[in-house]
């Protein structure tokens, strides 16, 4: 846990083709499933990237077991 992939992610589809791209080109669109891996039965998952004109940017993502 709290590693960007576990056993659990790269496992979790036997289509491969259903995550993301390893990489993803300058204005490419592209569509894949996100795993996350967490050990709370809710929370929130906030991913920050700094250098950006104006600041910082990125997104948060709240979960909760349904």
């Amino acid at each position: 846990m709290n590693t960007l992939s576990s056993s659990a992610t790269i496992n979790c589809y036997a289509d491969q083709s259903r995550y993301l791209p390893n990489s993803i080109g300058k204005a490419e669109k592209v569509v894949g499933d996100v795993i996350l891996d967490v050990t709370s039965p809710s929370g929130s998952i906030a991913y920050s990237i700094a250098g950006f004109a104006g600041g910082a940017s990125g997104w948060e993502y709240a979960y909760a077991v349904k």
